[in-house]
């Protein structure tokens, strides 16, 4: 392909003046259609001008690209040459324009035609180009052959489950985005038979396709439930198994039947005991399959961990007649151990079974065993670095080793971490490029572009500038590009590792730079920013290293991220490192923001300030430091190793292995997170953080007493997942962990999630406690457990206070131990200093509303399982137009100059476009509507808008994780710049309250107790919800979580009242809950907050 970059500005010019002779400069895509293309000269070049990369000017041939794209359609240029991104007509006339080029020129374009979104379901990535082509294909009289490529059919699918199958599972947008029915329907057997043929994946839209065409007997259903149950067999992921297995039992609607003619493959599915596959299909099999096959079948699902997984194999079973005695004995154990179960509904089954099968139960209590509390490890010797040599397939294996980008969860997407496996990549590469560049470069052809931000294939394509260019990223990724970039000029990677957790001896790194000097080499500035990052200066002679360093002249290359920007070197990276020796980089302390924690800010050592500043940058806005970057430091550089319910699998299995590579032990903050990342997330088990895990405990990195509760995200679901590793020989660890949890949890007002579950427990891990210090393995204090025995003194009947008895009673008096536990620092929450500026009156907020606009909190429609509230308002300047600000997915462009992104209400079905969305601003008289963002230059900040204040708080009771994060950002905002005020609060509590249930004041309480000093603004959400509870017939659910709340900051509402703020009737709810005559728990809590009050 012939380069444009030849042609010349006048010769631009005069093209463009030809075309615009010919009419094209003003035509529309309709007129577009039948222009004169101009003489064959003239068509060469400009289908050359309009190859990529493009360098001509914006207005070119025609102002709006799509007549670009449709003047290269008819002047017959190859479709992998047309950009076709660019067209943004009419659908139809792209189709027709193809139309016009021929059924070959088609095919080509169908073979050429790319889509490739993050997630099956979201049709995100629609352009009119896609439909385009569709609906050209689509014509059942063009009769175009189906193309064989697996983009188009996954496109097709998208439009294809939205009109025919009206899959809601699928992202939605208005209607001129979507393909009808009607378009499709011609040859809908012809493009699923196509899919058959590329055997598409079946956990996305191509599943409930081809399920729907076998409920309409338009598809062998029996080779489509073979297939579904092979693709079960074999693919990882949760989600898409998760996916299949409901086609199976909803869309297909499999039968008894159907799971006997393949229960050898549900065999082995219900053999993993995964809750998934024992839900769908044991009810159904168990009770139908042959005596003889009752075994493979069952016997693994009742080891199901799940209580209603459990429930449904026992029920199944006992729907059968009783097997032989030999089959029944050997289910005999494992029925034993549900028998056993501290549910009583599961023990009852089980026993009712036992006996139904002619076996005894045995009333067997457990044995203590020591092997659960063991020695801790001594602190292992960290291995020296060992890369292996540099070839062609050492290369190829390292890379296939490397970690992928997270993807998605709560881990930040913008970072890509890094570990030893890249360490070795990269030395090995280096090795082999200095030998020969071009079979290094062959070695890393093909590279995934979810390695290292794309950074390796990136440069197996090409040199020049990167994308990495900017400031934001880790260190570790902008020496990875140099070292891509620059191998061949660099005799050794001065960053490269001395030993496998990254660490750097002073010794190593001078040697390095010796070897740099006696060549006459430059620096990389990356690596050599990164090189002393890492070093470890604990026990290093620094006067003599200074001493060293004097007598070498390194020249820095200090923009060295692409060969087009390359500067000549400068200064001298002997004097940077003396300079840095005297003032490195130190660990920061964290903070507590939200309940996320962040290392404080970062001041960049004077020695590398002018070099790098991405490290403070991490730091300061999303907590990203990469732990490789800096492996000397503890706590700060792992705050992103931590638990979140939406993470992927694979989300931090590498990062927990470098982790478990350390050469210190663990600090509270990774020993907390590194177990509490043990337990599954909403997508299943983490892969790799359980090896992780035990290379800590045996390299004497993880050790008791040391995890910190204040780093764990919550204590609901931890304790199975706890307890299991307790039983496997972590008793030390996990034993003081769960007790500083009933610490905590007895010293708060209201119930704390997960504390029953942690309490019973430790009634089953008692009797080992005991058994471990009678032996002499684990210490006597080991029998305080305080915060069991604070919970034992309580007075009632609840789960934990039972459970708590039960561990005392195990664990015997122990002299000296205090009946109450000593005050411990409480994960949440803080307490409020200075109320009197906090309290300060400010009536300075900027909140507009107009008295003639309506708003509603209504759910939203979504294919997620998050719950979304949407709030929907219309303004009287746009009386015919209903807008929404779906929630959690609410943010401004800038909340000081308050310019708000708002979507149009399409009416039927409830739907936004992601991409639709305007502007939303006040204008000084009225609220303003615009499309697109609004970039006009303001005087001063916006008020903001009444509905914004409602979306935000309605953010509170609908985002989870990252959203919920958002929505906190949010407030802060609002709250910063006095966007949000008490009286804006209260009127957003009145139409939040007015949503019949969908808003939950319960969880709008996290901003209260999370941030405190937000109070003063807030405090409607307090007084208001309970005035609204006091009106209500019966108690609503959530008034205890406020009123909890309302006494965990009593001090500043009291201080706010006091101080006249907050007025007596504003508490006029709160007295008539105080006053009712019948107890409960709400009257009891609210006559101790009216107490308080003094009302």
């Amino acid at each position: 392909m012939k380069s444009q970059n030849h042609t010349s500005e006048n010769d631009i010019a005069r093209i463009h003046q030809s075309l615009a002779e010919l009419g094209w400069s003003t035509a529309t895509c309709e007129q577009a259609l039948t222009l004169p293309l101009g003489p064959k000269e003239l068509q060469t070049k400009v289908r050359a001008l309009l190859r990529p990369p493009l360098s001509i000017p914006d207005d070119f041939l025609n102002k709006d690209r799509s007549i670009r794209v449709l003047y290269a359609i008819r002047a017959a240029e190859s479709p992998k040459n047309i950009l076709w991104s660019g067209f943004h007509g009419s659908p139809e006339i792209l189709a027709q324009a193809l139309h016009n080029q021929g059924v070959g020129y088609v095919q080509k374009v169908g073979n050429h035609f790319t889509f490739e979104p993050e997630n099956e379901f979201e049709g995100f990535y629609y352009s009119n180009y896609r439909l385009g082509v569709i609906t050209a294909i689509s014509d059942p009289e063009f009769n175009c052959p189906i193309p064989d490529n697996p983009d188009y059919l996954r496109a097709w699918g998208l439009m294809a489950a939205i009109s025919v199958v009206k899959l809601d599972r699928v992202t939605r947008y208005f209607d001129d985005d979507e393909l009808s029915a009607e378009l499709l329907e011609p040859r809908f057997d012809e493009h699923c038979q196509k899919a058959i043929e590329l055997d598409l994946p079946l956990w996305g839209p191509w599943g409930y396709i081809l399920s729907f065409q076998a409920n309409r007997g338009r598809c062998d259903r029996a080779q489509l439930i073979a297939r579904l149950l092979t693709a079960l067999e074999v693919e990882p992921r949760t989600q898409d198994r998760r996916i299949i297995t409901e086609i199976l039992t909803k869309e297909l609607k499999v039968t008894t039947e159907d799971l006997l003619a393949h229960q050898e493959v549900i065999a082995q599915l219900l053999g993993t005991a995964d809750p998934m596959y024992v839900n769908a299909f044991a009810a159904q099999l168990i009770p139908a399959v042959e005596e003889s096959n009752l075994f493979d079948v069952a016997l693994g699902a009742l080891y199901v961990k799940t209580l209603k997984g459990q429930k449904i194999v026992l029920d199944a079973l006992a729907k059968r007649n009783p097997p032989s005695l030999d089959i029944a004995e050997s289910f005999a154990p494992s029925l034993q151990t549900l028998a056993d179960s501290a549910d009583t509904q599961v023990a009852k089954r089980a026993a009712d079974l036992m006996g139904k099968w002619g076996l005894a139960v045995a009333s067997t209590s457990e044995k203590p065993e020591t092997s659960m509390w063991r020695e801790t490890p001594p602190l292992w010797e960290v291995p020296r670095f060992e890369p292996g040599e540099g070839t062609l397939e050492s290369v190829i294996a390292a890379l296939k080793d490397m970690p992928t980008s997270p993807g998605s969860g709560f881990v930040p997407r913008s970072v890509t971490y890094s570990d030893l496996s890249v360490e070795i990549f990269l030395h090995r590469y280096h090795e082999l490029a200095r030998k020969d560049g071009q079979v290094a470069k062959r070695a890393i052809q093909g590279a995934p572009s979810n390695i290292r931000g794309g950074i390796v294939k990136t440069r197996a394509e090409r040199s020049g500038i990167s994308w990495w260019q900017n400031k934001d990223g880790s260190p570790v990724v902008h020496r990875d590009e140099a070292v891509l970039l620059f191998a061949q000029e660099m005799p050794c990677i001065l960053s490269a590792p001395s030993f496998e957790d990254l660490r750097i001896t002073l010794d190593d790194f001078l040697d390095r730079l010796e070897q740099y000097d006696q060549l006459g080499r430059a620096v990389q500035g990356p690596d050599l920013v990164l090189a002393l990052l890492r070093l470890d200066l604990s026990g290093a002679d620094v006067d003599a290293a200074k001493q060293r360093l004097k007598n070498l002249n390194v020249p820095i290359k200090k923009n060295s991220l692409g060969s087009k920007t390359q500067q000549e070197p400068k200064g001298n990276a002997a004097v940077v490192a003396s300079i840095y020796l005297s003032g490195p980089y130190v660990e920061p302390p964290l903070r507590l923001v939200e309940g996320m924690w962040f290392p404080k800010k970062l001041d960049t050592p004077r020695a590398i300030s002018s070099l790098h500043d991405q490290l403070r940058k991490a730091a300061a806005i999303e907590r990203e430091i990469d732990p490789a970057a800096v492996p000397n430091w503890g706590d700060a550089a792992w705050v992103n190793l931590c638990w979140s319910p939406t993470l992927p699998v694979n989300a931090l299995g590498k990062m927990a292995a470098q982790a478990a590579r350390l050469s210190r032990p663990f600090g509270p903050g990774l020993a907390a997170n590194m177990l509490e990342i043990q337990r599954p997330t909403r997508r299943g088990e983490l892969v790799g953080v359980r090896e992780a895990l035990w290379q800590s405990w045996e390299r004497g990195l993880l050790r008791p007493g040391v995890a910190d509760l204040c780093f764990l995200s919550t204590f609901k679901g931890v304790a199975a997942t706890w307890e299991e590793l307790a039983r496997d020989g972590l008793l030390s660890v996990v034993w003081p962990l769960f007790d500083a949890i009933l610490t905590y949890a007895s010293e708060c007002s209201s119930p704390t999630a997960g504390a029953s579950e942690i309490a019973e427990a430790m009634a089953r891990l008692a009797p080992h406690v005991v058994a471990a210090v009678d032996s002499g393995v684990a210490d006597k204090s080991a029998l305080e457990a305080p915060g069991a025995r604070a919970w034992s003194g309580k007075t009632g009947s609840s789960k934990v206070v039972k459970a708590a008895k039960q561990v005392v009673e195990a664990l015997g008096v122990v002299a000296g131990v205090q009946a109450q536990p000593q005050p411990v620092k409480k994960p949440k929450g803080r307490k409020v200093s200075n109320l009197t500026e906090l309290w300060a009156p400010d009536e300075s907020t900027t909140v507009v509303f107009h008295p003639e606009t309506t708003m509603k909190v209504i759910a939203g429609e979504t294919s997620s399982t998050a719950k979304e509230l949407w709030t929907e308002f219309q303004l009287p300047n746009y009386p015919d137009q209903s807008f929404i600000i779906p929630v959690p997915m609410i943010y401004s462009i800038d909340v000081k100059e308050s310019n708000w992104r708002v979507y149009e209400r399409q009416e039927t079905p409830l739907r936004y476009n992601h991409r639709r969305y305007k502007s939303m601003y006040w204008d000084g008289t009225s609220m303003v509507v615009t499309k697109g963002y609004d970039t006009t230059p303001i005087d001063s900040p916006r008020p903001a808008p009444q509905p914004v204040i409602v979306a935000a708080l309605a953010g509170l009771s609908a985002g989870t994780g990252d959203r919920s994060y958002s929505t906190y950002a949010l407030l802060r905002g609002l709250v910063k710049h006095k966007r949000i005020g008490t009286s804006s609060c209260r009127q957003a509590v009145q139409v939040l309250m007015a949503s019949g249930g969908l808003w939950s004041p319960a969880k709008a309480m996290s901003i209260i107790n999370g941030i405190p000093e937000f109070l003063p603004q807030l405090w409607p959400l307090v007084t208001d919800t309970i005035a609204f509870a006091a009106g209500e017939k019966t108690t609503p659910r959530w008034l205890n979580k406020v009123l909890d709340a309302a006494l965990a900051n009593s001090e500043s509402l009291v201080y706010g009242t006091e101080a006249g703020h907050i007025k007596a009737e504003d508490w006029a709810g709160l007295v008539t809950i105080a006053d009712q005559k019948k107890a409960s728990a709400a009257r009891t809590k609210a006559q101790e907050l009216k107490t308080a009050l003094n009302l």
